[in-house]
């Protein structure tokens, strides 16, 4: 069956005023006032000013009425039209009707890490071809607002699909409950959902090893904490101060120490500022821990690396979330014990 174009589209083939401005009548009235008084240079200059303005009020009106109504409606209802509780969840976006998008995220939505959603576009290619496509995501308790997906240029079609059916999209949210994803086009608001994103595991995150050689050609390992092939930072051997050697270097509350961060992914994943932001359990304050211009090169099979120093406030069970270019990748969570 073929698709019906949006109501929007409507708005290209007709006049932007409620009747007409201009008539024949008007127009004949002119002509004739004019045959009757002739006018001099300074009259017609005189006239001439307030005719251009008028033809740049009339311009601007006509453009603003061939915008797309779902993008021209949206700063006065940022909600799907018809919503009576505009945080309950919402999977699709409709207008005057008609269903404009619908998210589909990955039925094991968790904070804390990166998950994938697809977006299904009911507008024909044209609304969006050569235009950028952005999403904004807007915590409800908190009312953190984040870039969850950076604008994106839209060159082609959904993979075997006229438009933009299946659009596909990967970005990580830092805290659990209620957000509100908000579509944007060229910057402008096309649409929102409501899903809710579960509280990810408070349980403390496992170690792996890396091995390594050491100058002296022999073979030795290094002891993380985090997710291989993700992300982790060196927590072991550690010899403390009483000279033991240690599986696992304590966090100290108030204490700062040194971790090499190990990250995995590719070249343009990897590119940018890093910086590792923290959240206590029971909590949603955000702080920032550390954070570097841009990262080290690879080291032990890890494709990037930086050398931090972090120091967590107080006692407790922590999150550590690590962030490329303002883009989540990964979280680990450690036990902070207390320094005294």
């Amino acid at each position: 069956m073929k698709e019906q174009p949006p109501q929007w589209s409507e708005a290209f083939n007709s006049s932007p005023f409620m009747k007409p401005r201009f008539t024949e009548q008007m127009k004949q009235d002119i002509m004739n006032k004019t045959k009757q008084r002739p006018e001099s240079k300074e009259q017609r200059s005189f006239l001439l000013i307030p005719a251009l303005a008028i033809l740049v009020v009339v311009s601007a009106i006509m453009v603003f009425a061939l915008l797309p109504k779902n993008v021209t409606e949206q700063g006065q209802n940022p909600t799907s039209t018809g919503v009576t509780n505009p945080w309950n969840v919402r999977m699709e976006y409709r207008l005057h009707d008609q269903t404009l998008f619908t998210i589909f995220p990955d039925p094991n939505l968790t904070a804390g890490r990166p998950f994938g959603y697809m977006i299904h576009f009911t507008a024909p290619f044209a609304t969006f071809a050569g235009n950028q496509i952005a999403i904004s995501a807007y915590h409800q308790e908190t009312g953190m607002r984040v870039i969850a997906l950076p604008p994106q240029t839209i060159t082609e079609p959904s993979s075997g699909y006229p438009g933009l059916e299946r659009f596909t999209a990967t970005f990580a949210l830092p805290l659990g409950g209620m957000w509100r994803y908000e579509v944007l086009v060229n910057n402008q608001l096309y649409g929102d959902a409501v899903l809710s994103v579960a509280e990810p595991s408070w349980m403390v995150s496992p170690t792996f090893e890396l091995t390594y050689i050491s100058r002296d050609g022999k073979n030795g390992s290094y002891i993380l904490v985090g997710e291989k092939g993700k992300a982790g930072f060196i927590v072991g051997p550690y010899l403390n101060e009483k000279g033991v050697t240690l599986d696992q270097q304590p966090f100290l509350a108030g204490k700062g120490n040194k971790y090499m961060w190990h990250l995995w992914g590719s070249e343009q994943e990897l590119e940018g500022e890093f910086k590792v932001m923290a959240v206590k359990q029971g909590s949603t304050e955000l702080i920032q821990v550390f954070s570097t211009s841009q990262l080290g090169g690879g080291l032990n099979g890890a494709d990037r690396t930086a050398v931090s120093s972090m120091s967590l406030p107080e006692p407790g069970r922590w999150r550590l979330m690590a962030y490329v270019n303002n883009r989540l990748l990964n979280s680990i969570v450690v036990d902070v014990v207390s320094n005294s």
